[in-house]
């Protein structure tokens, strides 16, 4: 049991990895392995985990969560995994689709 958590975990690793440099290789290896897929999600958990950490940060440091550098940061963070995600989804249908033809 053990060797097969260490084994799905550093797989696991990798397709995130992969899903952030390259997706499109990544995404096709996901859909044809159907245990991998919650890891199409990888960029919302992501976005969730950085900005919770973010703001914990920001309010230690400055005490409070306004200013220009932080919603600046924040809205990059936004976006970045809000784009991200989209790739990911717009992907998965795209292989989707071909396979089921």
């Amino acid at each position: 049991m053990k060797s097969f958590i260490i084994s799905f975990g550093s797989i696991s690793v990798r397709l995130v990895y992969g899903l952030l440099k390259y997706p499109y290789q990544t995404v096709q290896q996901i859909t044809e392995h159907k245990p991998f897929s919650p890891l199409l999600l990888t960029p919302a958990a992501v976005f969730v985990i950085l900005k919770v950490i973010w703001y914990f940060v920001v309010w230690v440091i400055f005490g409070k969560l306004t200013g220009f550098v932080v919603d600046l940061l924040a809205n990059w963070l936004f976006f970045f995994c809000f784009y991200w995600q989209l790739l990911i989804i717009y992907l998965t249908f795209r292989f989707w689709y071909a396979r089921r033809r």
